[in-house]
C-alpha cells in the first residue's frame, strides 16, 4: 500500500499543473518496483481504474500493460466501456494496448462482450481494436463472419457499425482470403467517401503490405492534402489517413488544426 500511495502522490491540484511526462519521470522508480512485484499489487491497481480523472489511474494502466495479468482483463474491459464515450476516453487507448499485450487470454472475454454489444447495436472502437489486433484464428473467423454478415445484411448495421474501423486489423491477421469480401463491400454505393478510402487502404495493405508501405515511404502527400481529402470528418480514434498506422489524434490532428 505504501507504493500505491506514492503512485497517488500527484493526484492533487499541484500535481495536475505538471506535465504527464514530468510526473511519469518522477514516479518511474515506483512504477518499476510495482511492476517487478506484479501480482502482489493487482487489487490496488484495479481499484485505481475507478478514478479515471487521476494521474494514478493512467499510470496504473501503464503498469498493468507491463504485468499482463489475465486477472486484469475484466477490469480493462469495464474501464473502456465506462470511458470510451466520456471525457476521459484517452485512457482507453492504454487499456486497449494492455488487452492486446495480454494476448490470447483476452480473446474470449472480448468476444463475449463485443458480441453482446453488437446485439444491442453498440460499437466501442477500443474494445474492437483490442480484439482484432490479436492475431489468432478465432479472432480472424469472427472478423470474417461479421464482415460477410455486414455485406449480406446492411440494414442490420446501419447507423451504428463502423466497417472501416472493424476491418482495419485484417492486416494484422495476415490472411488474404478476406479480400473478395472486402472488395465487394468497397463496391457498395451507400459507403461514404471516408469509408471507401479506408477500405481501399485495408485492401491494398492486405493484398501486398510491402508494396503498400513502400508507396507510403515514397509518397508526396502534404498535411493540407490529407486534410482536404478527409473534409475534416475523421474521428479522433480512427486510423490517420496519412497511412502512419497511428490513431488520427496521435498523428495529424494537431497539424490539421493549423490550417
Amino acid at each position: 500500500m505504501e507504493l500505491i500511495e506514492k503512485l497517488r502522490e500527484f493526484d492533487n491540484k499541484e500535481g495536475y499543473s505538471l506535465s504527464y511526462d514530468g510526473v511519469k519521470n518522477k514516479l518511474q522508480p515506483i512504477m518499476q518496483e510495482i511492476i517487478q512485484n506484479g501480482e502482489k499489487y493487482l487489487d490496488e491497481l484495479h481499484n485505481l481504474l475507478n478514478n479515471e480523472e487521476t494521474w494514478s489511474c493512467l499510470f496504473a494502466l501503464e503498469i498493468l500493460k507491463e504485468i499482463k495479468s489475465e486477472k486484469s482483463i475484466p477490469f480493462l474491459i469495464e474501464f473502456i466501456e465506462n470511458n470510451e464515450e466520456g471525457d476521459y476516453f484517452e485512457g482507453c487507448e492504454e487499456a486497449m494496448k494492455t488487452l492486446i499485450a495480454t494476448g490470447i487470454p483476452s480473446i474470449n472475454p472480448l468476444l463475449k462482450e463485443i458480441t453482446k454489444l453488437f446485439e444491442d447495436k453498440i460499437y466501442l472502437a477500443f474494445l474492437v481494436g483490442a480484439l482484432t489486433a490479436i492475431k489468432e484464428d478465432e479472432v480472424f473467423d469472427f472478423m470474417v463472419k461479421t464482415t460477410q454478415d455486414y455485406f449480406e445484411n446492411q440494414e442490420k448495421y446501419k447507423e451504428w457499425f463502423r466497417i472501416e474501423d472493424f476491418t482495419y486489423h485484417f492486416e494484422v491477421q495476415g490472411k488474404k482470403e478476406i479480400l473478395p469480401t472486402l472488395i465487394k463491400i468497397y463496391s457498395l454505393d451507400n459507403l461514404s467517401e471516408f469509408e471507401k478510402r479506408e477500405l481501399k487502404s485495408t485492401i491494398e495493405v492486405v493484398e501486398n503490405p510491402e508494396e503498400y508501405y513502400d508507396k507510403i515511404k515514397k509518397g508526396t502527400w502534404t498535411f493540407k492534402d490529407i486534410f482536404e481529402k478527409s473534409s475534416g470528418k475523421i474521428g479522433r480514434n480512427q486510423p490517420c489517413p496519412c497511412g502512419s498506422g497511428k490513431k488520427y489524434k496521435k498523428c495529424c490532428l494537431n497539424k490539421n488544426l493549423n490550417f
